[in-house]
């Protein structure tokens, strides 16, 4: 069996890496709790559609009303009070194409040779939601709450992911409930910066479809791929438990390059 990985729970902490794993009679059970979760993240998302409807704007002095007609733009700042300049989106883009390398070596490395080289599945969790900031930017001039709060749970999935690197590069034998919180709240975070702004990327279209649809079906998929897909894998062979985060994987590097893709406008090359 390999080191820190559980045979009767959810979520363990080992040695050098969380694994999320469902056995036996716990399958349906917890296939029943994901779908729970994804209809209420549907259900919420739906919401927050209806209710960040496009509104026109007020009227600025001479008449004119703000944006294309010539008033002001709406803002474009950031989660955290500015605004990425296309470099910086392009840096995060990369970011993301490296995260999900480092997943994709983790999960042949543990398929080939049953070990896993030392903080390849946490690191990504402070990439991505990088990459995450940076679809944020792409979808400057997309203003709403969707956006906003997307914003916001990336930026929460980084600080959580950041946590969890520092205290396992301190203690790599790093157990308990703080590096499990952290591994678990920067994940969960991802996922739901996933769908926030795969909503809003899906609506306006910023890549050419059909990869516009790509970070809402990342976010739905994630968490029935590590947790049905996987569990059911898992019970055949343990190294089969990294099929799912390989695939995962090629999703991110994939994305990584289409929010990459932007030049100095802003605009896709």
């Amino acid at each position: 069996m390999a080191d820190g990985l559980a045979t009767d729970g959810y979520l363990t902490v080992g040695p050098q890496r969380a694994v999320l794993v469902v056995r036996g009679a716990d399958t349906t059970a917890m296939a029943w709790h994901v779908l729970y979760v994804i209809a209420l993240v549907v259900v919420v998302a739906m919401v927050a559609i209806r209710r960040d409807r496009p509104r026109p704007p007020p009227p600025v002095p001479g008449g004119r009303r703000p944006g294309r007609d010539g008033g002001h733009p709406p803002s474009d700042h950031g989660p955290l009070g500015g605004s990425m300049s296309s470099s910086m989106i392009r840096w995060s883009g990369w970011a993301a194409v490296v995260g999900g390398v480092m997943w994709a070596a983790k999960g042949l490395a543990i398929l080939v040779t049953g070990e896993q080289p030392p903080l390849l599945f946490e690191i990504p969790l402070v990439l991505f939601p990088v990459g995450l900031l940076g679809l944020h930017g792409r979808l400057r001039g997309h203003t709403g709450r969707l956006r906003a709060a997307g914003g916001v749970v990336s930026v929460i999935a980084l600080v959580a992911g950041a946590a969890a690197v520092v205290i396992l590069s301190v203690d790599p034998d790093a157990e308990g409930v703080v590096p499990g919180v952290a591994i678990a709240g920067s994940a969960l975070a991802t996922v739901a910066g996933l769908v926030l702004l795969g909503l809003v990327a899906r609506r306006a279209e910023i890549f050419r479809p059909p990869w516009h649809r790509l970070p809402l079906l990342l976010g739905i998929a994630t968490p029935l791929l590590f947790t049905v897909v996987g569990g059911v894998l898992a019970a055949i062979n343990e190294r089969l438990l990294e099929v799912p985060l390989v695939l995962a994987a090629a999703a991110w590097v994939r994305l990584g390059t289409l929010i990459a893709a932007v030049d100095r406008a802003g605009v896709d090359q």
